[in-house]
């Protein structure tokens, strides 16, 4: 049997009016009950970094579910603000799976759920020319691949050297 505790019955008789007993239940009446929550002491996440020792000090919480279990405090999508680098929200993996479920899409698959359509390419591209363009100058009629030479005017007190781009064509 839970027993109830009133703020209303605690307060002086000439204070116990009807307009208290009212305003007493509403807003300080939760105060006084005594909580309902449990508490759990575990490690959650990645229990393969943890040795036989820490597991018995300190053992593992284990979901209700296997997909809980296994992305346990995984971030799934963190909020940054683009103009101050602070972050403002995010949510965890099965909760941002949950949403897109219940928004209607199809969540067997996370490869699919979570591919994207683009690949990376990186050119051979010299970036220190096109970076760095005031310190080079190229000689000749053509480009480099026709006429593969070019001058580079190293920092003061250098020498200025001239280099024969040798394979290209």
């Amino acid at each position: 049997m839970v027993v109830e505790r009133r703020v209303f019955s605690r307060l002086p008789c000439y204070l116990q009016t009807d307009q208290n007993d009212r305003s007493t239940y509403i807003s300080d009446d939760v105060m006084f009950e005594p909580e309902r929550a449990g508490f759990v002491n575990g490690y959650i996440g990645d229990t393969s970094v943890l040795t036989e020792k820490d597991l018995e000090r300190l053992p593992p919480v284990f979901e209700s579910t296997a997909a809980r279990q296994k992305y346990q405090l995984s971030l799934g999508a963190v909020f940054i603000d683009p103009d101050s680098g602070d972050r403002s929200g995010g949510a965890f993996y099965p909760d941002l799976v949950g949403q897109i479920a219940a928004n209607g899409g199809l969540t067997d698959d996370p490869n699919r759920l979570f591919e994207t359509p683009f690949y990376a390419w990186a050119p051979p591209f010299d970036y220190d020319k096109h970076v760095n363009f005031t310190r080079y100058y190229w000689t000749g009629a053509g480009n480099a691949q026709a006429n593969g030479e070019y001058v580079t005017k190293e920092p003061q007190g250098s020498q200025t050297i001239l280099y024969e781009v040798v394979g290209s064509g």
